[in-house]
Formats: C-alpha cells, sequence, structure tokens
C-alpha cells in the first residue's frame, strides 16, 4: 500500500494513496537551472534539527561525507546538527512516494524522479547539497521524524546508487516539525508530505 508521502516521511496513520494525481516527473534539466540560479544568490540560511546521536557520528565525524558548513550544537539536552544553506534554494518534490511505514519507493514514477535529481547532481560536482524529509501531522510525532530520517538516507543512497559523489550529500529528517503549510486539510498535508534538496552554502 502506498502512502501519500512527498519525499520523506510517510505517517504511519497515513492511508491515502497519492498514485495516478501525484505530480509529474521533473526533469533533471530543470532542477539544474534551478541549482545554477541559487548558486548565484548572496546570504546564508540555516537549517536546524535536533537529531539522533547515533546519526550525528555517522554523518559528520564519518567519511566521505564533506562536512564543511555542518555544525553539531548541543541545546537543551539535545545535539542540534546545523546546516547552511544557499536562501531560495529549495526545489520540493511531492511525488517521491514510499510505501505506508515503510523507506521502500513506492512506485517506478518515484525511482524515475530521484534519477532525474541524481543526473542533476553529477551535472555539478563541485555543488553541495541537502536533502530532507517532511511529513504532515497524521500519525505519532515520534515514529515519524525516525521515518523521516530513514528515508532521507534512502534517497541518498538511492543518489550514490546512481553516481551522485558521497561528499555531496547531507540528510536531514524533519518530521511535521517544519511544515510547508498548516494542516488544515488534506489537500495542506499532502503539500506537507514532501522532500526538498537545498543547495548548500559550504566554504570553498
Amino acid at each position: 500500500m502506498r502512502a501519500a508521502v512527498s519525499f520523506i516521511f510517510a505517517c504511519f496513520a497515513c492511508s491515502a494513496v497519492q498514485g495516478a494525481d501525484s505530480a509529474p516527473v521533473v526533469p533533471s534539466t530543470e532542477i539544474l537551472a534551478n541549482f545554477e540560479k541559487a548558486e548565484k544568490r548572496r546570504g546564508v540560511v540555516t537549517r536546524s534539527i535536533a537529531q539522533p546521536v547515533r546519526t550525528t557520528t555517522r554523518s559528520i565525524a564519518g567519511p566521505p561525507l564533506d562536512a564543511r558548513g555542518i555544525q553539531i550544537v548541543p541545546k537543551n539536552g539535545e545535539t542540534n546538527v546545523e546546516v547552511r544553506i544557499v536562501p531560495d534554494s529549495a526545489q520540493n518534490f511531492q511525488n517521491i512516494l514510499f510505501e505506508l511505514g515503510s523507506t521502500r519507493f513506492a512506485d517506478e514514477a518515484t525511482q524515475r524522479q530521484v534519477l532525474e535529481i541524481a543526473k542533476a547532481m553529477k551535472a555539478k560536482p563541485e555543488l553541495r547539497f541537502l536533502v530532507e524529509g517532511h511529513t504532515c501531522d497524521l500519525g505519532d510525532e515520534v515514529p515519524n521524524k525516525l521515518l523521516s530520517e530513514q528515508r532521507a538516507e534512502t534517497v541518498r543512497t538511492y543518489l550514490l546508487r546512481e553516481g551522485v559523489a558521497p561528499e555531496q550529500v547531507f540528510t536531514l529528517g524533519f518530521g511535521e516539525s517544519a511544515r510547508a503549510v498548516e494542516n488544515t486539510s488534506e489537500e495542506n498535508r499532502a503539500k506537507n508530505r514532501r522532500v526538498a534538496v537545498y543547495l548548500r552554502d559550504w566554504a570553498k
């Protein structure tokens, strides 16, 4: 069964299926053009989220990640990961779907979309990216956040398998904490279930 989850997290309680009505696959040429526009922007914005120590240690301390522009900040007894990104560089993909409560891609269209993202990233090997997942408010907050982290890693794994350099991609899972719109309708919840790809700001 497919959950209507855009990039990263499918809510455990979600039962809706997004298939034929999902957004069309965005071609790599369009994704690349958006990245190139973002490259020219000035300024820095920080994306920050508390992460489990196991995730932080693996992602930051272990090679081959390029960790420039990423900081670990203790805050309120938790480990916060802060990632510098280029302002207004987000590209949201609501057509990356997962099976309900799973990290498995739901359909071939999802794989095609991630493949197009991979093509764009490979065309700009000098750039660094943040891939993050978001969910709606259905289901329990803690399990959804964990699932979002795992799904972000699933996308990264697929990108690497398609030839993207490991040091190019960092992942974060936000669960329902960074909603794009209020969860006041199913239409709005669908907008919150998404995968976002940002251009990281890093010291060259």
